[in-house]
């Protein structure tokens, strides 16, 4: 893996996980994935969905009945320079 460039801050990386399952193996891949970014000078940061007060999205226009837990995960996605989310495969084969 290539090194970052030295610089005055590291780049700033969120890893977001959705699973709501304690022992997630999608919350353990971004954490590794995360360490990965670590070890090339990034700063990280797991943003877990389970954290947020969150609403099903359902396109409304006038958000002033979102719960604070939405504007919470806007601004911590916003604050960094970059950001993944490992989504799981549901489907059967």
């Amino acid at each position: 893996m290539r090194q970052m460039q030295n610089s005055a801050q590291p780049i700033s990386i969120a890893g977001i996980c959705g699973s709501l399952r304690k022992g997630s193996y999608t919350r353990q891949a971004v954490r590794i994935a995360l360490q990965g970014a670590e070890e090339v000078g990034a700063q990280t940061r797991l943003i877990d969905l389970r954290d947020y007060d969150l609403i099903f999205c359902d396109g409304k226009e006038d958000e002033s009945t979102y719960p604070e837990g939405v504007f919470h995960l806007r601004s911590d996605v916003k604050q960094a320079q970059g950001s993944f989310w490992v989504r799981q495969n549901t489907t059967a084969t």
